[in-house]
């Protein structure tokens, strides 16, 4: 899912767009859920933005999303003009500030141990009392529930391979992966039920927000080879196998 452009967290039934650019005056949100075939389905909203001022602060969260325990390190710029005093940062957006320091250079870090979605809340103030603020989105996720994403990705390409539906099986591919692989797939469609039955169990070596690493084996002449399975998140929000 997409809101105006920007991939959400999504929790269950839930999702959370963070920092989505509004203009003064009306603005229409478009969120935009996308399925594997490309199906989409959009509902729209009209909220009202008043007038402000260039943003002085900005606050960056590396990574944006991983598996809960999820240690993040947070960082902030602001604007040069500014002399920043103090700051103040809610890491799990319950309304509470979890650290405050007079030393603003101070490295902030946080661990996020529940898997949720987060609006992490930084507020620096400056030398004349003046208060700027910045929010940035963090999801940590359940282990199983990543792996199990990225496992129905994988069997459902395969199913529809060992059934020599090759439409189905390119539809869990990115476009690009789809015109590099689409031949390969005419080529071995016929050998897929014991090229597919020889995998290994398919098993993670990575993933971040927007790419995810696998792995499989095969023996091959006699030897056992490994293949790197990348996924990659589509600018639809869509996970996508992109290379194998």
């Amino acid at each position: 899912m997409v809101v105006n452009g920007i991939t959400v967290f999504i929790d269950g039934t839930s999702f959370v767009a963070v920092n989505v650019p509004l203009v003064a005056g009306d603005n229409v949100i478009t969120a935009v859920a996308t399925n594997l075939r490309g199906d989409h389905a959009s509902q729209s909203v009209t909220v009202t933005a008043q007038p402000t001022g260039p943003s002085m602060l900005t606050l960056t969260a590396v990574p944006t999303s991983g598996m809960a325990p999820l240690r993040v390190d947070f960082t902030y710029q602001l604007d040069p003009s500014v002399t920043a005093q103090s700051l103040q940062i809610d890491f799990d957006g319950d309304g509470v500030d979890d650290f405050s320091t007079d030393d603003v250079t101070r490295p902030l870090q946080y661990e996020y141990s529940t898997p949720g979605i987060y609006v992490a809340r930084l507020r620096v103030t400056d030398n004349q009392g003046t208060v700027y603020e910045a929010i940035v989105g963090i999801q940590a996720q359940a282990a199983g529930d990543v792996d199990a994403c990225f496992q129905a990705l994988w069997g459902g390409m395969n199913s529809a391979l060992v059934a020599g539906d090759k439409e189905t099986a390119l539809q869990f591919l990115s476009v690009s992966a789809q015109a590099k692989y689409g031949p390969v797939f005419d080529a071995l469609l016929p050998h897929m039920p014991e090229i597919v039955a020889s995998y290994s169990a398919f098993r993670a070596a990575s993933f971040s927000a927007s790419f995810a690493e696998y792995g499989v084996t095969r023996i091959i002449n006699g030897m056992n080879q490994l293949f790197l399975i990348d996924f990659v998140r589509d600018a639809d929000g869509v996970w996508r196998l992109d290379a194998m």
